[in-house]
Parts: structure tokens; sequence; C-alpha cells
């Protein structure tokens, strides 16, 4: 099918554009979809979608899910996890990402906080006519029907000549990795630090930065070293309150993230060289194992002549830090047990504390087949320091995702009959494990015995240190968590 034909489909071109309060400004609003989300499905979608196709620049942005019909999309139906728009430019000159190796500009993006793009008056990130747009997302339906639904992305475009900026995405966990995830295991400071030394790639003036962070997040900030490790800005993590929505959704399929991040302005701007030295930090709680959390800054700097004067100025005045949830948040990041969800008699979904029946004992490597949407077996007991090989024999993606337990384990999305090997269970306990694809159906439960504990002990799941209502840790590069 021809690529005009696939935008046809997958882009709704019934373009918005509405005054703004200067002649050359408009408002814009495409859909991009329809996209069919199962019954407690997760989808991954990755595709060309719809450019302004015309010269000028953006100085806001947002997205949101929708109905056919235009209306909004309540996060107890589907869940927008996260999304990132990137800018493939023309044909003949196509940008580089943050990190070697990966293509396209990623200009905006947001998950569950809910992040807008929002430049200082006189800034914009610049488009031109023959720009392509791809389009990255992770959907989540958090009901048994499935439904069709648009994601539908705004922005702001004027002609009028604005200062550009470039826009940088930066990790924490560094570019050494082709996915932006990692996992934080528990550790006994009960905090997990990084820090990505970044090398600032032109002169000019950092003027705004966002963030995204998943649950347990604490803080991430941007710090100077030659500057005895000031901080210029963050984007710390601002969480629901108790009873908030994101904590009553059913079943629980992920921990919730935040509800909101900092957003860093300033129209004077934070000077920067080319070449020089700084810190993205990010700090996660780590009194428990997380799967798959994200530490990401995007970072949007004007390219201006190299900074006069001394290197340790005074940060600017105009400096502020945008808000846009206010409603009773807190900072400290809660804990949600992730449990099993399965089926039950009457028809609905229901937490299930452990598998039912005796464990399949292996005194040595274990084997596991991901079959039939199964895992056989599905509830099995390995000895401390022992393997797991999964066989993924269906034709269709299957995956193992850490929901609870003493540390994290997991796998990529694999099927074919690709095998997989994990010689992650260093402690004793009971790991929890599901396919995020199929997580009302596929569990796998695996007990892991100390030889030294006493002949009848029986290992317990861990406890929650901090429930509120219910090592490395990496990942293979080839992981798809659809980012």
């Amino acid at each position: 099918m021809k690529l005009r034909h696939l935008l046809a489909l997958s882009a709704i071109a019934a373009m918005m554009a509405l005054a703004t309060g200067t002649a050359s400004a408009q408002t814009i609003t495409y859909r991009a979809g329809p996209f069919h989300v199962g019954g407690f499905e997760t989808k991954l979608p990755k595709l060309q979608v719809r450019a302004p196709h015309m010269d000028g620049y953006i100085t806001k942005m947002n997205a949101t899910l929708h109905y056919a019909n235009g209306r909004r999309v309540s996060i107890r139906k589907v869940m927008l996890h996260h999304i990132v728009f990137l800018n493939d430019g023309s044909p003949s000159n196509e940008p580089g990402g943050s990190c070697k190796g990966r293509k396209g500009e990623p200009f905006y993006g947001t998950g569950e906080e809910r992040e807008q793009l929002l430049l200082p008056a006189g800034y914009g990130y610049r488009v031109r006519e023959h720009d392509r747009w791809r389009m990255q997302t992770m959907l989540m339906r958090h009901s048994f029907a499935g439904r069709n639904v648009y994601v539908q992305y705004t922005f702001t475009l004027t002609k009028r000549r604005m200062t550009p900026v470039r826009p940088f995405w930066i990790r924490a966990n560094g570019c050494k990795t082709t996915q932006p995830s990692y996992s934080v295991q528990e550790l006994s400071s009960g905090l997990d630090h990084r820090t990505f030394r970044w090398t600032i790639p032109m002169n000019g003036r950092i003027v705004a930065a966002g963030g995204h962070l998943h649950g347990g997040a604490e803080r991430m900030s941007l710090t100077q070293p030659a500057c005895h490790n000031r901080k210029l800005l963050d984007t710390d993590p601002l969480f629901g309150p108790r009873g908030d929505l994101v904590y009553r959704i059913r079943p629980i399929l992920h921990e919730p993230g935040p509800v909101g991040t900092r957003f860093f302005q300033s129209k004077t701007g934070i000077p920067v060289r080319k070449g020089e030295k700084i810190d993205l930090q990010a700090d996660y709680d780590a009194t428990v194992p997380r799967a798959r959390v994200m530490s990401i800054m995007h970072v949007y700097i004007a390219q201006g002549p190299a900074p006069k004067g001394k290197r340790c100025a005074a940060l600017p005045r105009d400096a502020r830090e945008i808000l846009l949830r206010r409603d009773g948040h807190i900072s400290d990041p809660p804990y949600i047990k992730v449990p099993f969800n399965a089926v039950g008699d009457d028809g609905k979904v229901h937490p299930l504390a452990t598998l039912p029946g005796k464990p399949t004992v292996f005194d040595g490597p274990a084997k596991v087949s991901l079959i039939h949407d199964r895992f056989v077996p599905a509830k099995i007991q390995i000895p401390l320091n022992g393997s797991i090989t999964w066989t993924f024999a269906d034709p269709v993606g299957h995956n193992v995702l850490f929901a609870n337990g003493p540390q994290v384990v997991g796998t990529p999305t694999l099927s074919g009959g690709v095998k997989y090997t994990s010689r992650g269970f260093l402690k004793p306990g009971t790991y929890q494990l599901f396919c995020y694809l199929h997580p009302v159906t596929m569990h796998q439960e695996v007990i892991v015995k100390d030889p030294a504990d006493n002949a009848t002990g029986t290992i317990q799941p861990p406890a929650a240190p901090r429930a509120a209502d219910t090592g490395s840790g990496e990942l293979p590069r080839n992981a798809d968590f659809g980012w």
C-alpha cells in the first residue's frame, strides 16, 4: 500500500485553524488513528503521522486520547501511558536523535503526567513544509470491551519569525542501551541515583525543559559541575492525592506514575557553552524493586553566540516552574503493589494473591513455554541463583514483566520459538511475573528457595513496605517498549 494511503488511514486530516491573537498564529488539531485496543490489551503504535506541511514555528503542543465522536477517553478505559513525536525532517535532511544511532528529532512527548510543550514568548520550534513526523505511543486498556481510540494532537503554529529552539532528550541512564527504560532494584540505601554527564552540543541558552518520569520517581534535575554542582533547574514529579483516580483504576496493570511534572521556562535563558558538561540527575525510591522506569528530560536550547562574562553568573531572575496540575498533589511517591489480575467466576477481574496448586520443582535450570497464551508450567520452584529459559512458542508476541517480588527480572517481547534465559534470581522469595500484552491470562509465579533454609520452610511473598491501597536490572538492547 502506498504511503499516502497509509497516511489517509492513520491520520484524520480534519484541520482546525483558529486565530490565537495574531494574524499569523493558528491552532491546528490533527488526529491519528483509529487504534483498536482490545480488552486489557497494551498497544504500541509506531507510525508516520501528519505534519503541518508549512514553514513556521511551534510554540505550544499537547496530546490527548479521544473517541470518534470527539469525546475525551477516561483513563478508566484507556490510558495514554506515554507518547513522543519525532521530526524526521525532509528526505534530503534527516536529523539524528539525541543518542547516536537513533534517527529523528524528538520534539514533544508526554505520559501520565500530561505535560505540554510551552515555550517562552518569542521562541518556537522550527518546522518546514517538507518535514515528516512520526509518533510512538503506548496505550493501555483497563476494561473488557475493545474500543477504537484516536490520538489527538494540537499545536500552535506561527509564521512570524521567532527565535528557534533545538530539542534535546537526555536520559539519566545515558545512551548505552537502545531503550530509555531501566530497572530499579531494592537497595539498602533506599534510593536509586543515576547521573548522566551530558556534553552540551552548541552555544546558546536553555529556555525550557520538561520531564517524563514513572511511579516511584522522587526528583530529576540538571546540575552544573563547574559551578560547585549548583542546580540549574528541575522537573520534579507531582503525585495524585490519596483517592485520586489514578489509584482507583482496576485492575492494576502497572504502578501509577506522576500526575504532573514541573516545566521550566525562562525567556532570558540559562547560558551554556558548546563542550560544557552538565549533569542530569534522577532519583527513584528503591525500598522496593521497580521495572522499566524512565528518567527523561526534554531540554530546549536557543542557539546563540558563546556566553560572555564569568561562567558561574547568577541564574536568570525570570526562571519559573509551571505546574499544570495543582489540585492537592503530593511530592512523595506512594507505592502501589502490582498484583496478578484474573477473571473470576463472576466474569469480573479481581486481584489474585497467588497461583493455585503446588509448584513444579526444578533442581537445576528451569524450562517454561509460553504457548496458547499461557505459561507452562505457570507455578515453579527453582534454587537460589537458578535460571529459567522461556521459550516463546506462540506466533504472536509475549513478554515477561515483573509485577512484584524481591528483584526485577524480565524479557522483551518475543515470539516464533525464540528462547530467552534469565539468571537474575539472586534473592530468595516469590517472584510474580506476567505478560503485559495479556495481563489477565498469562501469569508466572517463581518461588526461589535458598538451600540453606530449613527443609520445611516456605518462602512467602515479600511484604510491601509502603503500600497505599493495596544491581543494574538492565534489559537487553533489543527490548521494545514502544518509546
